[in-house]
Formats: structure tokens, C-alpha cells, sequence
């Protein structure tokens, strides 16, 4: 494969996190004992509470958790199987701390806060806080040029509406989930209505968010001129599928594979060919399409049924484009995750704010499955059926490593000699 002298292409930071993890023995470093402490109570601690003080019968701390390890547990169909696993609990949460009396949760304090908790803060403090600790580890793997993949998708919560046969029928909701494939971190997640909304919603956040030294990938729904100039907007590189959505511009592409004006170059990787064709700088479509400079083809030997896809890019660096179309179905692979180990196409709720604190809560779980993978060293699933069994212990493990400065800095230093070494 051809690679440009200026770009180290796409880093996928967490497989290099896990090698060093099982580079170095936890177990010298005194983790174990931590083990015991009950870190895990302090995980929802500075999600602030919005409720009238004196009012309060359950501290929010202590009720996200509980709704947290029942969804870890068993998923959620509905907010009274989150109630009635808590209540099957009571005694093991009251031994810890988390309820003061024999009394749990009902159904409907639990779907109140979930509806009124501020989803921002709800994500600043939990999710996100583990997302800065995995790039804090990212910064001394990276060397400077190195790209970022981000992966933008919908998915659709499909009990979230009302049957059209309904008196009130309504859509389906869904969330706009905008991913980092290096660090399997959702950083954005916003509701729709539908699937034509996501256009807008994500080209609102990506208008806010710094781009450079990011390659974006996303399905056809996104091959738009304006999401393009946007993106490019920000310097950030795209890589869109094309389809039968821009007919015209899929009409160019394949002409121009028929009959090329310039040098067509050709990679095999991981059971997919993809063939490259460079633009000239004076393409018509370079202004309509913010900065073109190549399409691509791809085809796919993968599964029972070979595929063909064509993409266009603002960046003329072969390598970046290919890791970018390996890396483009990471979100689809996350997506599965969450339906089939935490139901979340099951969840029977239309509150669209509800349902964007179930997506930020399994989005977390999601994450914090693939942090343990990572320091276990266990393969994914395993790592993910232990620590649905096991939430509180591999809680523990994971803050008591981000808490251990020896481990931290031992882990730093392997990052640090992989870079040297790349």
C-alpha cells in the first residue's frame, strides 16, 4: 500500500492500550486490595441533582448506580424490570451503602429521573471522564499527524413509538451517535426524530467540534455538499459512501472507473480490494463537492454476499482512506452490542429524554466492558459476560487503576516506547 511521507494514517489507540496492559503485571502493583473498597459507589457522585432539596427519599448517586448495575445485569424492557431487579437486590444494595432502608425504588422514580436528569451533566461525569482517561494514554502513543477515526450513525430505538393504528401514533426515536473508533467511545449522542433528521443534528455537531486531524466516515444518508463543506469546514477529512441518493455524482464515479484519466492504484486488505483514482486539480466537481480529490471503489469478497461501494474523499492520502473504510463499520459493531446484550431496541418508553439517558447509560456500560477487556486481557467475550456478572468487581478494577499512579506511569512509559518503535 502507498503512504504519503506527512500522515501516519489512523492509530487504533485501544488495542495498543491492551498490549500494554498485558505488558505490565497488575497484580505486582498492589491493585488487588483495591478490590474491597467500593469504588464503584462514587462513579455518578458529581452528576448534579435536580431535585427540590428535602424532597429527596433516595440520594440520585445511589439510584443511578442501582439503575446502572440492573441494566448491566439484565438490560431494560421496560422501567418495572429495572425496578423489580433493584427491588430483588435491596438487600445486597443496602449492604453497600446504596439504599437506607427496605424500601426500593419504584418504576416511576426511576422513569422520573431519567426524564428530568440533565443529560449533558449526566454524560460530562460519567462517560466522558473515562474518555479523558483513555486519551490522557492516547497522547503518549500518538505522534504528531496521526488521525483520529470518528464514525457517525442513527439507530433506532424500535419500541420507543406508537403504532400508526394507534390513537396517537408516533415515530420511532432515535440516536445520532458520533464514535471514536480508536478509543470505542461514543462523544456525541443526540436524539432524532428520524432518519432524515440526522442530517441536520449532525451537521449542527460538527460544526461546534474540532476536526483537525480527523478522518470522518458516515453511510450515504450523509453524502451531502453541505455536511462536506462543513467538515472540511472544521479540517477535518471525510470519507462518505456514495449511493443512489446523489445519482449524478455515483453516474461520475463510475464513468470515470470505466474509462480513467488518470492512474487508478489498487490495495488488497482484509478481504476487500479498494481501488483509488486521484483527481485533477482542476475538477469541476472539487468546488460543488468542498475540496474532492479522489473517489474510490471498494469490493468486498467478505460474507455470502459480495458487495461493491464507492466513496469520495478531500484527502489524496491512500493509506488514510483505507483505514478509514476498514474502521467505518465499528459503529455498527458497537450498535449490535447494545441490542443484543442490553436490549435497548426492547426499552418500552416515547419520552425522548428518557431514552437519551438509557443510550448515555449504555453507552457507558459498552465502554467500560472494553476498559476492562483491556486490563483483563481477557478476550471481548468473556470480558463482557464477566463483567455483567461481576459489575461491581470489574468497577473497582477499573478505578483502582486509574487511581494507581505506579500503574499509570509503568503503562505510560510502554505507550510511550510503541511510539518510538512505530
Amino acid at each position: 500500500m502507498s503512504r504519503k511521507k506527512n500522515s501516519n494514517g489512523v492509530v487504533n489507540s485501544l488495542a495498543a492500550i491492551t498490549e500494554s496492559f498485558r505488558a505490565i503485571n497488575i497484580t505486582e502493583e498492589g491493585i488487588l486490595q483495591l478490590l474491597d473498597c467500593q469504588l464503584f459507589l462514587h462513579l455518578f457522585e458529581d452528576v448534579p441533582d435536580f431535585r427540590e432539596p428535602g424532597k429527596v427519599k433516595y440520594k440520585l448517586s445511589d439510584l443511578l448506580m442501582m439503575v446502572f448495575l440492573a441494566i448491566l445485569e439484565r438490560g431494560k424492557v421496560s422501567y418495572v424490570i429495572i425496578a423489580d431487579v433493584i427491588w430483588a437486590k435491596k438487600a445486597k444494595y443496602k449492604a453497600y451503602g446504596l439504599l437506607e432502608t427496605d424500601q426500593s425504588p419504584s418504576h416511576d422514580t426511576i422513569r422520573r429521573v431519567l426524564t428530568l436528569i440533565d443529560k449533558n451533566a449526566l454524560y460530562e461525569n460519567t462517560l466522558n471522564g473515562f474518555y479523558a482517561f483513555l486519551q490522557s494514554l492516547e497522547r503518549n502513543l500518538k505522534k504528531e499527524g496521526d488521525y483520529r477515526h470518528i464514525a457517525f450513525d442513527g439507530k433506532e430505538m424500535r419500541g420507543s413509538g406508537r403504532s400508526k393504528d394507534t390513537l396517537d401514533p408516533k415515530r420511532n426515536t432515535a440516536m445520532l451517535n458520533v464514535y471514536d473508533s480508536g478509543l470505542a467511545t461514543v462523544i456525541e449522542c443526540e436524539p432524532i426524530d428520524d432518519k432524515e433528521n440526522e442530517i441536520p443534528v449532525a451537521q449542527k455537531l460538527f460544526s461546534t467540534m474540532d476536526l483537525k486531524n480527523t478522518v470522518l466516515t458516515a453511510d450515504a444518508l450523509h453524502c451531502q455538499r453541505d455536511t462536506a463543506a462543513i467538515i472540511k469546514g472544521q479540517a477535518g477529512v471525510y470519507v462518505l459512501t456514495v449511493k443512489d441518493n446523489q445519482p449524478l455524482l455515483l453516474e461520475e464515479i463510475k464513468a470515470r472507473f470505466i474509462n480513467p484519466k488518470s492512474k487508478i492504484t489498487k490495495h488488497e486488505l482484509e478481504e476487500r480490494t479498494v481501488e483509488i483514482l486521484d483527481l485533477p486539480k482542476n475538477y469541476a466537481l472539487a468546488d460543488e463537492w468542498a475540496g474532492l480529490r479522489t473517489f474510490t471503489r471498494m469490493i468486498s469478497s467478505r460474507g455470502k454476499n459480495p458487495c461493491e461501494r464507492y466513496f469520495i474523499s478531500n484527502t489524496a492520502d491512500h493509506r488514510l482512506i483505507c483505514d478509514a473504510i476498514v474502521n467505518r463499520w465499528s459503529c455498527e459493531d458497537f450498535h449490535k452490542i447494545k441490542d443484543l446484550d442490553f436490549y435497548e431496541d426492547a426499552i418500552r418508553s416515547t419520552d425522548k429524554r428518557a431514552l437519551q439517558s438509557i443510550a448515555i447509560l449504555n453507552n457507558l456500560a459498552v465502554q467500560l466492558i472494553q476498559i476492562y477487556q483491556s486490563i483483563s486481557g481477557n478476550e471481548f467475550r468473556r470480558a463482557k459476560i464477566y463483567f455483567q456478572v461481576n459489575p461491581i468487581e470489574c468497577l473497582n478494577l477499573i478505578l483502582g487503576v486509574m487511581s494507581s499512579e505506579k500503574i499509570i506511569d509503568k503503562l505510560v512509559r510502554d505507550l510511550e516506547d510503541k511510539k518510538k518503535k512505530r
